[in-house]
């Protein structure tokens, strides 16, 4: 017992001893291993700081677009991730704008920041990726100033309509371009150079998915192989155009969506609006139908743009570069989908055609903010440039948004951002082309004003060559008329004259004035002297004549008598002999003769087109005159001088044959072509061009043919398409059998000036036909109607007057306007409205509007004192 308490103290003793050591060796393995970790920390932050030394502080810049989305019919509702990562942490514009809602148009505008009259895409078609926009302008894209300063550039998806993808465009290091339109599926594109072709499995071919593939393999090699460049990428989705193919795990969704039925859907027809719209009635069951579901499609495509928006947010925190890239979101143009009974389509002045959603977040941007200043797509290119530090160049029409997004900590209620320096306010746009027609139309007439002096133009009150009397109201013509210039009918000299059509005056140019010159000429315009005496007949010349007429006097034709056994009277009724329907032999003959008479008559009106064919081919140039009177186009030999024009003394002795060589023009000889070549077509060629242009008209006719029985569905003056059960490929499909739509007319071109500040919200067309337009979206946020007749007359002068100046503006200078900077500078006048309008809603009595035009009676149109006419006319023509 004594030896057993010692040795229990000296167990407890060495278990002691153990347990101290054993916590001592824990302790300080603990303290080697922070150590450890606190120097590995110490080294990566090391490597960061040694990275962000080596690295650039350029941000990277990343841009998404959309092909066809809309935002007044709420998609991005339907995009929860977007929102999260894009809205609520980034800036989102609510008057974000496109200066065209057509697609190449407006991707050429993106990329060079220019409106489409200064960079000539106007269509899908004519001059887009042309070798001119591939000379003149694919060199000054956005990706061209970057890539010099060093920014690693990549572009991925569909890039411009009638892309083929022989090249590359400059600017770009890594390339996946979409070879022609938007496909989701069996489409090509260009991989660095190399064409390839995808086929329809969804795992490997799917764009959308390609697109965020390639994009975030792009930035992840980017960014290990090359720290120190910034990055810029360019993600364009086929979504949500058509064909709408959705992937497959989304094809069950938003069955029973309709944000698309907006109040102006299915809002027809429109007396009050352009051509179009006019002739467009209510949908027809089907096509609201339709509508439903071709939104429902639209919205699943976009899941997959959702689910890009996450991928590439995902690898950018992943890579710690999230904080220090800028990301913009925006689509190429809006969409419509039944609205004012237009079915599908887009190329609509309206705002669910031109607006369009753009998100941006980046560093230095207040995340969550609304931003309501007008904003346009010729601000994305300025906006990337300033992005990286670049100098804007002059040429670009946009500005940058950076100033608005830096300035947001001073937003007003009404989400304006405030600035020192008042933000444009006023943005164009512009759709469509002139046709060849009209633009021919228009240079005739430009010649036949420079024949008028300015002093001239003055003294007729006109205040220039473009003058448009469509701006004029009904009095105001009728005193117009009243001046000794334009009365009806024209006299010699007179450009323009006054009719009264149907009680209504209009005016016209004088057509009946042709000029006459002496062959070879270079006669003063106003000295006209008269056409060589014809040659006289030789005297057995006269003889034979006088018996070739005298051989036919007394000449005796079989005489038949023709009945008409037919007639259609006045009100389009028929009315036939009685012996037609009791005879049989008879009513035979008189069908055969009727036959025989129709294939007369169409054989007469086919050698007719022939003719005509032939004089269009062979069209003098034109070359205008002054106008001159009719009566003195052909004059008989007088004496040696005669005072024509402005009294001036004319030399008319000379003969053609003793012209002056010297006088001579300079003219080159013109052969008898049949193509346009240098070369004359030599007699024994002519039979093969000649029959090379039969066989190329006989397949023009041929496929004109085969399209027309393919499709039926044709209306005049309109572009129309059918739909039928095998349009849609992937589910869910269309099973309600075809029917025709037409969604857009060969008229349907038109300028526009679209304004948004703190006091005014409206749109003010001019269509090529002479019709305008004016929507006050303060009192019609959906433009149901056209309340132009409500506009001051001076209003109209202003608006004309700010159209005219932006559709020929080049540079940020000029193309920012700011409408109510500018109403401010003009002198106040009190214009009196017409007392028959007073009491209407939106006229006053009495107010003050701003005219840039202060006329006097002395100019010889109207005063400061400007009536308002109800029958304004909203299209002529």
């Amino acid at each position: 017992m004594a030896w057993t308490l010692p040795s229990t103290r000296l167990a407890l003793t060495t278990c002691f001893v153990l347990l101290f050591c054993c916590l001592t060796v824990a302790r300080l393995s603990r303290i080697q291993t922070l150590r450890r970790r606190d120097e590995a920390k110490s080294k990566i932050s090391h490597q960061r700081l040694l990275r962000l030394k080596t690295r650039s502080d350029k941000p990277n810049i990343i841009l998404i677009l959309t092909d066809d989305q809309d935002v007044l019919l709420g998609s991005l509702d339907y995009m929860p991730k977007t929102r999260k990562l894009l809205t609520n942490n980034g800036a989102f514009f609510n008057n974000s704008f496109v200066s065209t809602p057509m697609c190449c148009p407006s991707r050429s505008t993106l990329l060079t920041g220019m409106y489409s009259h200064n960079h000539n895409v106007f269509t899908n078609n004519e001059n887009c990726s042309s070798t001119q926009w591939q000379q003149n302008y694919e060199t000054r894209s956005f990706a061209t100033y970057l890539s010099d300063q060093g920014y690693r550039t990549g572009y991925f998806g569909k890039y411009l309509n009638e892309y083929n993808g022989s090249y590359i465009p400059p600017g770009w290091r890594e390339w996946m371009g979409l070879i022609r339109n938007s496909r989701f599926y069996n489409y090509s594109v260009n991989f660095n150079g190399k064409k390839m072709k995808h086929g329809d499995n969804y795992y490997e071919d799917y764009f959308t998915d390609l697109i965020a593939n390639d994009s975030v393999t792009f930035l992840k090699q980017s960014k290990q192989l090359f720290q120190n460049k910034p990055v810029l990428m360019v993600l364009s989705v086929p979504a949500p155009h058509g064909t709408e193919d959705a992937a497959p795990q989304y094809q069950h969704l938003f069955a029973n969506a309709t944000s698309h039925r907006t109040p102006s859907w299915n809002y027809a027809p429109n007396k009050d609006k352009q051509w179009l719209l006019q002739h467009m009635q209510k949908m027809e069951p089907i096509h609201q139908l339709f509508t439903d579901r071709l939104q429902m499609k639209r919205l699943q495509t976009l899941q997959s743009v959702d689910d890009l928006v996450e991928k590439v947010g995902a690898e950018l925190k992943t890579l710690g570069e999230l904080d220090d890239t800028y990301i913009l979101y925006t689509s190429d143009h809006g969409y419509h989908l039944g609205q004012f009974g237009l079915i599908k389509g887009k190329a609509m002045p309206y705002d669910f055609d031109v607006r369009v959603p753009l998100i941006i977040r980046g560093p230095g941007i207040k995340p969550g903010i609304n931003i309501n200043n007008l904003v346009a797509n010729i601000d994305i290119a300025p906006t990337i440039l300033d992005m990286a530090g670049i100098d804007i160049p002059s040429d670009m029409d946009g500005r940058s948004l950076l100033p608005l997004l830096k300035a947001a900590k001073n937003i007003s209620k009404g989400g304006f951002v405030s600035r020192n320096k008042p933000w444009r306010d006023t943005v164009l746009l512009e759709r469509g082309k002139i046709s060849k027609k009209i633009r021919k139309q228009m240079l005739r007439q430009e010649k036949m004003l420079a024949w008028f002096s300015k002093s001239e133009l003055q003294k007729n009150g006109i205040r220039s060559p473009s003058v448009n009397f469509q701006m004029f109201s009904g009095a105001d013509l009728v005193e117009l008329c009243e001046r000794p210039e334009f009365k009806s009918p024209c006299k010699p000299r007179q450009a323009w004259e006054c009719r009264f059509e149907k009680g209504t005056p209009e005016i016209f140019r004088c057509r009946t004035n042709r000029p006459s010159y002496m062959p070879g000429l270079q006669n003063d315009p106003a000295c006209i002297c008269p056409s060589p005496r014809p040659r006289s007949q030789e005297k057995l010349e006269r003889i034979n004549n006088r018996n070739f007429i005298r051989s036919y006097i007394n000449r005796d034709f079989p005489y038949q008598k023709q009945q008409q056994m037919c007639r259609v009277l006045a009100n389009n009724t028929i009315v036939c002999d009685p012996v037609l329907y009791e005879e049989i032999d008879i009513w035979k003959n008189h069908k055969d003769h009727l036959d025989s008479l129709i294939q007369k008559y169409q054989l007469t009106i086919k050698n007719l087109k022939d003719i005509r064919k032939h004089l269009k081919k062979q069209k003098p140039s034109e070359t205008v005159a002054p106008p001159v009177p009719v009566d003195r186009m052909f004059y008989p030999s007088t004496g040696s001088y005669d005072r024509v024009g402005n009294g001036a003394a004319c030399d008319c002795s000379r003969t053609q044959t003793g012209i002056n060589t010297a006088n001579r023009k300079l003219t080159t000889p013109k052969f008898n072509t049949l193509f346009s070549t240098n070369q004359p077509i030599l007699p024994w060629k002519r039979p093969r061009y000649r029959k090379k242009i039969l066989k190329r008209k006989f397949k023009r006719k041929f496929k004109r043919n085969r399209k027309d029985s393919k499709h039926e569905c044709r209306v005049p003056n309109m572009k129309c398409f059918t739909h039928d059960n095998d349009h849609w490929k992937t589910p869910p499909y269309w099973n309600y059998g075809p029917f025709c739509f037409c969604s857009n007319a060969n008229n349907n071109t038109y300028w526009c000036i679209r304004t948004v500040n703190e006091t005014h919200n409206f749109l003010y067309c001019e269509f090529i036909t002479g019709f305008i337009s004016y929507y006050n979206m303060l009192e019609d946020p959906y433009q149901l109607k056209n309340s132009i007749h409500e506009i001051n007359y001076g209003v109209l002068q202003q608006l004309h007057a700010n159209l005219e100046k932006l559709r020929k503006c080049k540079g940020a200078k000029e193309c920012s306007y700011d409408y109510l900077d500018e109403s401010l500078k003009k002198p106040k006048q009190e214009n009196i409205v017409n007392e028959s309008l007073v009491g209407r809603k939106g006229v006053p009595t009495r107010f003050t509007t701003y005219t840039p035009y202060p006329f006097s009676k002395q100019d010889g149109l109207v005063s400061n004192v400007i009536s308002v006419d109800k029958n304004l006319p909203l299209e002529q023509g």
